[in-house]
């Protein structure tokens, strides 16, 4: 649902179900992204855990991360590195506020010739 929310939207939108999964398209389009957006709980490995490898590669990646939970630890880990948090459930604007957002810091390296 959220994918097709955001290709409505005019976004550009690669879906997966896993950190795994993320990672390896990450590095196939070598990084070419301007922001992952994750939910926190992931199987094996969370989405601050993501977001963090994620940010090795990339550093100026914008990172957007949801939940329905609301576990301490996470959202202090979430708090300390800096990352965007929206509330699971979410109002669509909300949450395409809170992209278009995080877009207007991300700044792509100038590509010259």
């Amino acid at each position: 649902m959220t994918k097709k929310m955001l290709v409505g939207a005019g976004y550009r939108v690669c879906a997966v179900s896993t950190a795994e999964q993320a990672l390896t398209l990450f590095a196939d389009r070598k990084g070419d992204f301007q922001l992952v957006l994750s939910d926190v709980v992931l199987p094996h490995q969370n989405g601050v855990q993501l977001a963090n490898q994620l940010r090795k590669e990339k550093p100026g990646l914008g990172v957007l991360l949801m939940s329905g939970y609301s576990d301490e630890y996470h959202r202090k880990a979430i708090q300390e590195k800096g990352y965007a948090f929206i509330h699971k459930p979410f109002k669509i604007p909300d949450l395409k506020r809170g992209i278009h957002d995080i877009l207007a810091t991300v700044r792509e390296p100038s590509r010259q010739a």
